[in-house]
């Protein structure tokens, strides 16, 4: 073969390279990494950009409420303080096999409601804190005959992320609601308080991953008047066949015992090291409950649940 042969064949083999380029298709970029919050109490369904089939999702439930506080037992000194509410659980779950670009569902769990305090008064009901949104329940009505205990405070409603078809991708359980105070009711005597409300879980069960509400105070003597602690939330990531979800978390704290006329604290959620920063300190926390006596006060309400996706 000739010089010139080598130069003509050489010629011919690269423009059929070069025609062959011409046809092929592009490379898909990769998905520009993003992330989402959602901080308010509610349901919401979310597209996930295209190209996106791993995601990591931040939970946090809501946080139980305090118990309210008894009214001062004039024959036994002293007036049930309320107990606090417990810390909601947290999650971290990295989800993949859900396709690319796929819608999911959110909640946030709504914190509970403190616990009202005792009032005196012949058949008085009361009523008890409410349940945070996403499951969390009632607190118990203070007595429910007579006046003077305190109503338990309401659990904590739970945080959860779901396919399109509503099954459970990963859960961050509600904190529960602490009990109310025991007091004492003029013309009725010593009254108990209500028991606090359990917060919401999730995984087959309505209580699995729940924290469950604190015990009512009871209005007989005062080593027993003060209202119990509202326990911890619970966390879970999993998911049906074929798809992924894996992570960690950390229970929440339970909350603070009363001791008679003192209130007990909330309980103090649990800690991840790469936590976003978007999610404030309060968020999932259990509440304190109201102190008891004369100057007796409301449980006060728990922290709202949060919600980060990460792609």
């Amino acid at each position: 073969m000739t010089k010139l042969q080598r130069k003509i064949m050489g010629a011919a083999a690269t423009a059929v390279l070069l025609t062959a380029g011409l046809g092929a298709a592009p490379a898909q970029a990769a998905p520009e990494p993003g992330r989402k919050v959602f901080d308010q109490p509610g349901y919401t369904e979310f597209t996930l950009p295209q190209g996106v089939d791993t995601f990591t999702v931040f939970l946090v439930g809501g946080g139980g409420g305090g118990g309210g506080g008894g009214i001062y037992a004039l024959t036994y000194g002293t007036g049930g303080g309320g107990g606090g509410g417990g810390a909601a659980g947290i999650a971290k779950c990295t989800i993949s096999g859900l396709g690319s670009g796929p819608k999911i569902g959110v909640r946030v769990g709504g914190a509970g409601g403190g616990g009202p305090k005792g009032v005196e008064g012949h058949q008085y009901k009361g009523t008890g804190g409410s349940g945070g949104y996403g499951g969390g329940n009632n607190g118990s009505p203070g007595n429910t005959n007579d006046g003077g205990g305190g109503g338990g405070g309401g659990g904590g409603g739970n945080s959860a992320v779901f396919t399109s078809q509503a099954s459970l991708l990963g859960l961050a359980g509600g904190g529960g609601g602490g009990g109310g105070g025991g007091g004492f009711a003029k013309g009725v005597g010593p009254r108990p308080g209500g028991s606090g409300g359990s917060g919401a879980g999730g995984g087959g069960s309505s209580h699995t991953h729940a924290g469950l509400g604190g015990a009512e105070g009871l209005g007989d003597r005062p080593e027993t008047i003060g209202g119990h602690a509202g326990g911890g939330g619970g966390y879970l990531c999993d998911a049906p066949w074929g798809i992924s979800s894996d992570g960690i978390g950390a229970v929440g704290g339970k909350g603070g015992d009363a001791s008679n006329l003192d209130s007990g604290g909330g309980g103090g959620r649990g800690t991840l090291t790469d936590l976003p920063e978007e999610i404030p300190a309060t968020a999932g926390q259990g509440a304190p409950g109201g102190v008891g006596g004369t100057d007796h006060k409301n449980g006060e309400l728990g922290g709202n649940g949060y919600v980060v996706l990460t792609w």
